[in-house]
């Protein structure tokens, strides 16, 4: 509306008064049309039912995606919502390949234009969106990390194929690489989208780290812009690193080497090109996500306790173990070079993602809360009763309140629109029940209601 408004004045050629005056009108009318919408899209107690974004069942090619999971979203500054998730093909098992999906509203959820198909199938993991400025416009990203055995395999190691499946060039990448991080971008709102793989300077991937060798990082902990301090304007995300310690070589198979622990990695260009100063390896956590906190001095991250399988294979060089209802957290005072010793938050236990965002003053992380002390009966079992947990006070302290008593796991939170919350969230066995979201205001999340 806004950008239609803009357009007829410069067609018509009017003062700079009367313009001024046009526009003024033209936000006002913005203004009270999106706040409208968004009351009816919530309850009177300000929380939504639940809708589907993404779902399995869609045909692409000879291949039929079986699950859709780890959703990531972002809303533009012409306030349309875009979101991602995997599709998942074959049996959707992590070590398969997927093609990424995204859908779009220009209404904030209340409507959907449909799933689109943004790649060839390969074998990437998260997705994670954010957007930044460019001298006139905008430009939408996401990152995903992409395993190359995988997706070699998937392609009979036709390496022809395989680039224009996927834009990926192992001439370029390297045949040696075990991932590349991939780079995809839109300067028109998500219409149309370009790919870029990071290689050399522009990604954190086979550079030595006091020693330890990164061969693949999970970009799952949503990008995070630091506003404030000594780091203003740099992109940060955390996540899982897979890296090499200093008496292994190094391979062409990530999953040949441990997840050491976590990491985040961050950008001094708007997201353009990648960098990292070190890794917490100590074997203790993996997927994390992380955002600034004290005015932008520091970094506050939350982490995932390792699998038990992942704990048998390399014991985890901490004493500090959470307990049922406690959560593994950091803080760094240099921009994630080094990190303090672990420390346990009292939260959500369970063994999966969750993410942590930034909205003015105040935290959130969302995770599921999961079934307490009850046996599980199946793997997944825990990752139910979906919780959005808040803080302000720079996470020192947690409330937190149930938002789906369902299915809830490797979800997202965030600002949908002044004073509106949204989280995505997959549902099912690595969203085999397809990708829900709700939305929600701070009223309905500090009420009893």
């Amino acid at each position: 509306m806004i950008k239609d408004t803009i357009s007829m004045l410069q067609n018509k050629r009017v003062g700079p008064l009367l313009a001024m005056v046009v526009l003024f009108i033209a936000c006002k009318n913005n203004d009270i049309h999106q706040t409208q919408l968004l009351r009816t899209l919530v309850s009177p107690h300000g929380v939504s039912e639940m809708s589907l974004v993404f779902q399995p069942g869609l045909q692409i090619g000879h291949e039929t995606v079986a699950k859709t999971f780890q959703p990531s979203y972002v809303v533009t500054s012409r306030g349309t919502l875009l979101a991602f998730c995997q599709g998942r093909i074959q049996n959707a098992e992590d070590n398969e390949p997927k093609v990424i999906l995204m859908n779009t509203s220009h209404d904030y959820g209340k409507t959907w234009q449909g799933a689109r198909v943004l790649s060839g199938p390969m074998n990437h993991f998260a997705i994670s969106a954010y957007t930044s400025p460019l001298e006139s416009g905008e430009r939408v990203s996401f990152l995903t990390c992409v395993g190359l055995r995988v997706t070699k395999d998937y392609y009979d190691h036709d390496y022809e194929r395989l680039h224009k499946e996927t834009g990926i060039d192992l001439e370029r990448v390297g045949h040696d690489k075990a991932a590349v991080l991939c780079r995809y971008f839109s300067d028109d709102d998500g219409v149309t989208w370009q790919m870029e793989t990071l290689t050399h300077a522009k990604t954190p991937l086979f550079k030595s780290y006091d020693g330890y060798i990164p061969v693949f990082f999970n970009t799952i902990g949503q990008v995070h812009k630091i506003e404030n301090g000594p780091y203003k304007g740099r992109y940060i995300i955390g996540g899982p690193v897979y890296a090499v310690p200093p008496d292994k070589e190094v391979t062409n198979d990530f999953r040949n080497h441990p997840s050491t622990g976590s990491a985040i990695i961050y950008s001094e260009d708007r997201g353009e090109t990648w960098q990292m100063h070190g890794m917490i390896t100590d074997y203790l956590g993996n997927e994390a996500s992380a955002v600034s906190v004290r005015e932008g001095k520091e970094l506050f991250m939350i982490r995932r306790y390792m699998d038990d399988r992942q704990l048998d294979a390399n014991a985890p060089r901490s004493r500090v173990i959470p307990a049922r209802g406690e959560r593994i957290a950091h803080t760094s005072e240099d921009g994630g070079a080094s990190w303090s010793s672990p420390f346990l938050l009292d939260m959500s236990s369970v063994r999966c993602h969750g993410t942590l965002a930034r909205v003015n003053d105040r935290l959130y992380f969302s995770i599921p809360e999961g079934i307490g002390v009850r046996e599980k009966e199946t793997w997944d079992a825990d990752r139910v009763n979906g919780a959005i947990y808040y803080s302000d006070d720079d996470g020192e302290t947690w409330d937190y309140k149930i938002i789906e008593e369902s299915y809830f796991s490797y979800s997202t939170v965030g600002r949908l629109a002044d004073g509106y919350m949204i989280t995505f969230y997959s549902r099912g066995g690595h969203g085999d029940k397809g990708i829900g979201y709700k939305i929600f205001t701070d009223k309905w999340l500090e009420s009893d209601l």
